[in-house]
Formats: C-alpha cells, sequence, structure tokens
C-alpha cells in the first residue's frame, strides 16, 4: 500500500511542474535569453570601449611627438581635435594643449586656456588644481602680485595637497613684487615642511639663495657710505695747515735782510759764515 501511496505523490508533483512549466516556461526562456543578450552586449561594449581608448591613446601620443618634434601649433591642433573626440582623454588633451600654448609663446593664451578648464566642473577636481596652478605659474610673469595671491589663496589652506606649489608661487610673486622678507617668510613655511616635494625644495632652495646674495651685494653698498663720515677727518687736517702758516710766518723774518741789505755791518758778519771755510789752510802749506 505505501508503494501506491508514493506513486500518487510522484504523479501529482509531476503534473504540478508539469504545469508551472507550461505556465512560466516562456518567460523563463525570455529572462534567459535577456541575460545572455545583457552579457553579451557588455562584453562588446567593453571591446568597443577598450578599441576607442587605444586609438585615443594612439593619438595622443603622437601628439606628444609633435611637441618633441618643436611643432606646437600641430600638436596643439591634434590635442584639439582629441579633445573632442574622446571623452577619456578629453581633460588630459585640453591640458596639454594649454601647454603647448605656453611653448608657443603665447602666453595669455595658455593662460586663458588653463583657466577654462580650471573652471570646469565636468573636469576632475585633481586636473583643476593642476590647471589652476599651472595658471598662477604663468600669471606670475602676467599679473600683479595680489591677482596672483587670489588665484592661490584656496591652496595654502594646511593639508592640502598643492600648498606646497602655492607656497612656491607666493614667494616668487612676493620677491618679484620686491617684499624680500615676505618671501624669506614663506620660504622659512616651505623649508620647515617635511612634506614638502624634493623639485620644489630644491627651486626654493636656489631662490633663497639668489635672495641671500642680492641681500650681501646691497649690504656693502651701504657700509662704504658710512666710512665716508670720516673724510671729516681728511678736512680736519686741512686746519693744521694754518700751522704751515707758522712756516709762512718765519718767512716774514726774511724781511731783515733788507736792513741787512742797507746796513754795511752785517756784511762784516757774513765772514763768519765762511768760517767754515777754514779748511782754506791749505793754502797756507802752499806758502
Amino acid at each position: 500500500m505505501a508503494d501506491i501511496f508514493n506513486e500518487v505523490d510522484e504523479e501529482l508533483r509531476s503534473d504540478q511542474l508539469r504545469k508551472l512549466w507550461d505556465k512560466y516556461s516562456g518567460l523563463v526562456i525570455a529572462v534567459a535569453v535577456l541575460i545572455v543578450v545583457v552579457v553579451a552586449g557588455w562584453r562588446g561594449w567593453e571591446y568597443w570601449q577598450d578599441r576607442v581608448a587605444r586609438a585615443a591613446g594612439d593619438k595622443y601620443l603622437a601628439a606628444l611627438e609633435l611637441s618633441d618634434k618643436g611643432d606646437s601649433k600641430a600638436a596643439e591642433a591634434a590635442l584639439d581635435v582629441l579633445a573632442k573626440e574622446s571623452s577619456g582623454y578629453a581633460p588630459i588633451a585640453r591640458l596639454r594643449a594649454a601647454g603647448e600654448l605656453s611653448l608657443a609663446g603665447d602666453q595669455p593664451g595658455a593662460l586663458a586656456a588653463f583657466d577654462v578648464v580650471a573652471k570646469d566642473k565636468a573636469v576632475p577636481s585633481a586636473l583643476q588644481g593642476i590647471a589652476a596652478l599651472r595658471a598662477a605659474y604663468l600669471a606670475l610673469d602676467l599679473e600683479d602680485r595680489p591677482t596672483v595671491e587670489r588665484r592661490i589663496a584656496p591652496f595654502l589652506t594646511s593639508g592640502n595637497p598643492w600648498r606646497h606649489a602655492a607656497r612656491e608661487i607666493s614667494a616668487v610673486a612676493a620677491w618679484k613684487a620686491g617684499d624680500i622678507e615676505a618671501a624669506k617668510k614663506v620660504l622659512g613655511e616651505i623649508e620647515s615642511d617635511q612634506e614638502t616635494p624634493p623639485d620644489i625644495s630644491r627651486r626654493t632652495t636656489v631662490l633663497s639663495a639668489l635672495i641671500a646674495s642680492a641681500s650681501k651685494k646691497s649690504a656693502p653698498a651701504a657700509t662704504p657710505a658710512a666710512p665716508s663720515a670720516p673724510a671729516a677727518p681728511d678736512a680736519t687736517p686741512a686746519a693744521p695747515s694754518a700751522a704751515a702758516a707758522p712756516d709762512a710766518t718765519p718767512a716774514t723774518p726774511s724781511a731783515p735782510e733788507v736792513p741787512a741789505a742797507t746796513a754795511p755791518a752785517p756784511t762784516a758778519q757774513t765772514p763768519e759764515p765762511a768760517a767754515p771755510a777754514a779748511p782754506v789752510p791749505p793754502a797756507t802749506k802752499a806758502e
């Protein structure tokens, strides 16, 4: 009897499964096909993206080769095209194109191009910071110190990863404006920061040496001015020249020579000076 009941249960289960399959088989097959199509489409899209990225990378390298050959205009044109065609390479291509403008001598154009990238919210924040600092470096030769300081103010906060470059720009701006004390203060901050990159540290060391050399050259120029005061003693000796007047005064006693010319008595005294001629006695020996 138990076997009969088992067979009945199996039959019922089979009928239920058959009914479920008949009812949902189409949906199951559709879902399976959809999964296959989605996976295939995803893989195909990845393959296409990879090909596009490779092509964009080749174009970017070709533009860099043009730049290395000195053809900045052609490199800039190629990078502009790449920035419009490729979304992945667009921010980097725009940054590099702005750099090519600078290499070609168009500093104002490069400054404007970097500013556009720095203000574009679609550009990653890291690249925005790079563009802003590149613009600030160019602004050192194109704008006044307050404008440059406003450009770098957001990067001078403690802990900002771009603070080192911003400090370097601030020091150079102060030095160019003639504010040596401010430049020394910023250079001190750079030297005391243990996280300062080696390349910035080397450049600021050169600037510190330049400021120190200029200070040494200006210091001797001021020192000789002070010793010029001792020139007064040279003038004071001129007073003793009055002592020369006494020498002139003895010249006045030469006036008594006039009486010597008038009175014959002094002529008798003239032989007295001849007394030294006493050695003439050899003439007596001649006798």
